[in-house]
């Protein structure tokens, strides 16, 4: 006899069970049945939500108290300190937990409850952003540390095939300190930004196009990743001007006459035009417009950027010459990405390992 799909209820349904929490789960309204021994041992923010800080009965004033004998006070005050101990000691009744990823619960209260057979050994990519994102809001890193290496078995792949962003806080939460430093040096290289709208982009790995990166992201980290991209736009835009500079203030030859012996002035000359033309329609020269990083290179990633000076369409009778007079530079400013991970990314990583 085949066996019966489980409904959303029993799935949330836990003996024994004391608490109800109101939730959300794919698309359906239940109510779940909870042990409040349960919830208080996963989370300490759970046991905050299900043994509330009660206030304490308010004290009748003595002067019009009638009965305020010494005896009367002590009996009185021990009766209070008694039905507080009795209150603080009982959970609430119910709970509303539907503002919750319900995939996402569900496998926390599974762990919670020692119902570890009923919890896939795998999880996709937005499942395991949502556990992430509720581990980090209930403080209950511990409760699935025992399942990280399965479930993270193929973070390297997977942080590159998914939104690297999102990833990024994935490692944050569950400590992969090498995987989110990964991420977040790639990250720098990747992002845009609209100048009138000041929204930040990336482009992914191996894709065309671009998409706004979105919540949620660690703290600081996404400040970090922008100044990193900044700094490293200057340091290039700085490797094309100087070169310019010296071209025309030393006089240095963009020619390259030992391979070859026909018109080095001529070609010379030509490549130096096309250079500078180049570098104009790009938007680095005038220097005092790609000090105030005009609009254009703003618009386009530092591996855009890198790719459109290393490739400068240059024209020369020699094919020799035709080749990017800025390539071998910038191809070594990339391997120098500054890092982008703060200090506090890595204590907190470390706590969370």
């Amino acid at each position: 006899m085949a066996e019966k799909t489980p409904t959303s209820q029993s799935l949330f349904t836990f003996d024994p069970s004391d608490v109800r929490l109101k939730v959300k789960y794919k698309g359906e309204s239940i109510t779940a049945h909870v042990s409040s021994s349960a919830m208080s041992f996963a989370s300490p923010v759970w046991k905050k939500f299900v043994f509330p800080t009660r206030k304490p009965f308010a004290a009748k004033n003595p002067a019009t108290d009638s009965d305020s004998t010494p005896d009367a006070k002590k009996s009185k005050i021990a009766d209070s300190d008694e039905k507080d101990k009795i209150r603080s000691s009982l959970p609430v009744d119910t709970l509303d937990f539907t503002g919750d990823n319900g995939e996402a619960l569900l496998i926390l209260l599974r762990i919670a409850h020692l119902r570890f057979q009923d919890n896939p050994a795998t999880l996709p990519y937005q499942t395991l952003l949502q556990v992430a994102v509720l581990c980090d809001q209930y403080q209950c890193i511990n409760l699935v540390r025992p399942w990280l290496p399965q479930w993270l078995a193929d973070e390297e792949t997977s942080s590159l095939k998914s939104s690297p962003e999102n990833w990024l806080f994935i490692a944050w939460v569950f400590g992969r300190e090498k995987v989110f430093k990964e991420l977040a040096t790639r990250i720098v290289q990747r992002v845009s930004v609209n100048p009138l709208t000041k929204v930040v982009y990336l482009t992914p790995l191996h894709q065309y196009g671009k998409y706004q990166i979105t919540e949620p992201m660690p703290d600081g980290i996404m400040n970090r990743i922008l100044e990193g991209r900044m700094e490293l736009v200057k340091q290039l835009l700085e490797i094309a001007h100087a070169k310019i500079d010296k071209c025309l203030q030393s006089k240095e030859s963009l020619c390259h006459p030992d391979a070859h012996n026909a018109r080095p002035g001529d070609c010379d000359a030509m490549v130096l035009g096309s250079f500078i033309r180049a570098l104009q329609e790009l938007g680095v020269l005038p220097k005092v417009a790609a000090n105030r990083m005009n609009i254009k290179i703003l618009r386009i990633s530092i591996e855009e950027l890198a790719h459109k000076l290393s490739t400068l369409a240059i024209k020369s009778p020699h094919s020799q010459c035709s080749v990017s007079p800025l390539k071998e530079q910038i191809t070594e400013k990339l391997r120098s990405i500054p890092d982008p991970v703060l200090d506090s990314h890595r204590r907190h990583m470390k706590e969370q390992s």
